[in-house]
């Protein structure tokens, strides 16, 4: 029969016990043991990481976001975003609305001023023809010889 135990093991095995039938069902035995022993400590093994894999598992779904929070955060910032753009977007209308009041009163008051200072150009342009006129020799001697 062939063992896992090393030849010169067996020997002394065999020796010390005297007969050879005994030293194998002795190897027999202690292989057996240690197979036992290994595999339950396989499954120890697998079910110890079995647990540390669940408790990791639970630690990181309690710390890390999962995807519907994500969702619902995001969802919120975005219309917390979408309101104060809104509340911008009704400031700036405003303050363009404003704007546009004070230009139209400025067009308003120019308008006003060109028309006096257009009338005050024909006034200045009636009392130069006029002034020139009557200061005109030539025109002086036209009078007197229409009012004669």
């Amino acid at each position: 029969m062939q063992y896992s135990i090393p030849r010169p093991v067996f020997n002394k095995l065999e020796k010390s016990l005297g007969d050879k039938q005994t030293a194998e069902e002795l190897a027999s035995s202690m292989e057996n043991a240690v197979n036992e022993i290994s595999m339950a400590v396989d499954r120890q093994t697998i079910e110890k990481m079995n647990l540390v894999k669940s408790e990791i598992k639970d630690d990181l779904t309690k710390t890390l976001v999962t995807r519907e929070l994500f969702e619902e955060k995001f969802n919120s910032m975005e219309t917390y975003v979408n309101q104060r753009f809104i509340a911008m977007e009704n400031k700036m209308d405003q303050r363009f609305l404003l704007v546009d009041e004070k230009l139209l009163h400025l067009e308003e008051k120019m308008e006003e001023r060109f028309k006096r200072t257009d009338f005050k150009f024909h006034v200045l342009i009636g009392i130069s023809v006029i002034g020139f006129t009557l200061i005109n020799p030539e025109f002086i001697n036209l009078i007197k010889l229409i009012l004669k």
